[in-house]
C-alpha cells in the first residue's frame, strides 16, 4: 500500500536505462507502455482523482493521467462519495476507470462496474448477475463466479511448506500463492524472468 503522495510522485521515477526505479513497477514492465501498464491497481478514497485535495493535487493529477494511460491494468476504485456536487463527477471517474484506449475507441460502459447507493441508469452500467454489486448472491451464484486453480510444482511445494511445515493457520493459507516470492526480491531479473516464464506456478492466482 502506498500514500497518494508517493504513487503520484517518487515511486514514478526511473533509471538512466528509462527502467522503474520502484521494484513493484518493474512487473509486467513494458517500455512500449505506458508506465502503469500490465498491473492490478486499487485505489481507495478514489473520488480525489477527479476532485483532488489542493495541498497534493500535483501528485493526484500525476497518479490519475498514468492510470488513465495504462493499457492491460486493472483498475479498482473504492469511494463513498463519488458524487459531490453534480453527476457529471461519476461520469468522469467511470472515464478513468475504462482508460485512455476504451475512451478512444467510444462505446458504454459494456464490463465496468459501479456501486453506488444512488445509481441512475443513465449514468451506471447494468450488472450481471444481478445484484452482485450489493453483495445480493445465492451460492449458485458465488460458484458461477469463482474459478478454480490448482496450485504445482514451486506454488505447491511452497505451499505444503507453510501449511505441514509451519502450520499456518487456514485462513492464512487462503490468501497463499498472489506470487511466491518476496516482493523485495522483484527487482532482480532473474526472479523476473522466472515470474514471466512459469507464471502458472509462482503466480497461479494471478
Amino acid at each position: 500500500a502506498y500514500r497518494f503522495t508517493t504513487v503520484g510522485g517518487c515511486m514514478n521515477r526511473r533509471d538512466e536505462a528509462g527502467v522503474p526505479r520502484n521494484p513493484l513497477l518493474k512487473i509486467g514492465f513494458n517500455p512500449d507502455r505506458p508506465l502503469w501498464s500490465n498491473k492490478i491497481i486499487l485505489v481507495d478514497e478514489g473520488h480525489h482523482l477527479t476532485r483532488p485535495i489542493s495541498r497534493f493535487q500535483e501528485q493526484l493529477t500525476t497518479l490519475r493521467d498514468m492510470v488513465f494511460a495504462a493499457t492491460g491494468s486493472v483498475l479498482a476504485v473504492f469511494t463513498g462519495t463519488i458524487v459531490d456536487s453534480h453527476m457529471g463527477e461519476a461520469e468522469e471517474l467511470l472515464r478513468i476507470v475504462k482508460g485512455m484506449q476504451a475512451v478512444l475507441r467510444g462505446g458504454g460502459y459494456d464490463g465496468f462496474m459501479s456501486t453506488h447507493h444512488s445509481r441512475p441508469e443513465t449514468h451506471f452500467a447494468r450488472t450481471v448477475p444481478a445484484g452482485i454489486i450489493d453483495g445480493r448472491l445465492s451460492q449458485a451464484d458465488v460458484l458461477a463466479c469463482l474459478r478454480q486453480v490448482e496450485l504445482r510444482d514451486g506454488g505447491l511445494e511452497r505451499y505444503l511448506i507453510k501449511e505441514r511445515v509451519k502450520q499456518l493457520p487456514r485462513h492464512k493459507l487462503a490468501n497463499f500463492a498472489n506470487v511466491c516470492v518476496h516482493f523485495g526480491s522483484l527487482n532482480r531479473p532473474k526472479i523476473l524472468n522466472a515470474l514471466w516464464k512459469r507464471r502458472w506456478e509462482y503466480c497461479p492466482k494471478l
